[in-house]
């Protein structure tokens, strides 16, 4: 998630921001999973759901996107039928 942030923030701040604190939250998680700091359980679900979330948020970033560019609402785009 941290690399993958880092490949799109240019592009997409926020939501490189956010794949950013999932990665960091992430590895937190998995780091203290592995010194058990935590108990098991607590530790686990720090580590793997961020990632998990970040997916969903990913998957709705994408359709929103899809359909603003069916509809030619994108920043950016072409004329609705053209190149672009």
């Amino acid at each position: 998630m941290i690399a993958l942030a880092s490949a799109i923030y240019s592009g997409r701040r926020r939501l490189a921001t956010f794949a950013g604190a999932a990665g960091w939250i992430g590895l937190i998680g998995f780091a203290l999973f592995v010194t058990h700091a935590l108990p098991a359980g607590i530790a686990e679900r720090l580590a793997d759901y961020p990632a998990a979330a970040m997916v969903v948020v990913f998957g709705g970033v994408l359709l929103v996107e899809v359909g603003r560019r069916d509809r030619g609402v994108v920043r950016g785009a072409g004329r609705p039928g053209g190149p672009g």
